[in-house]
C-alpha cells in the first residue's frame, strides 16, 4: 500500500505524505533476523520503486545524483 498524498505544491515541487503506518521495521529487527528481513521485504520493495519508468509529463526532476549535488 503506498503512503496517502495529504497535500502537494507541485509548483515547488513538495508533497507531504501520510507515513508508512504503525508498523516500525526497526523495532522488529535483531542481529539475528536483520538480513532475512530486508532481503524479503524491503529489497524487493525498493527494487520495484526503481523500476518504475520515468513519466515525461513529470514535473519534478527525476531524482539523481545530479539532483543531489
Amino acid at each position: 500500500m503506498c503512503p496517502r498524498v495529504v497535500q502537494q505544491d507541485l509548483a515547488q515541487g513538495l508533497l507531504l505524505i501520510e507515513d508508512f503506518g504503525d508498523c516500525c521495521c526497526w523495532v522488529s529487527l535483531t542481529r539475528h533476523n536483520t538480513d532475512k528481513l530486508l532481503r524479503a521485504r524491503h529489497w524487493p520493495e525498493l527494487l520495484r520503486i526503481q523500476q518504475l519508468p520515468n513519466n515525461p509529463d513529470d514535473p519534478l526532476a527525476p531524482y539523481s545524483n545530479d539532483l543531489l549535488e
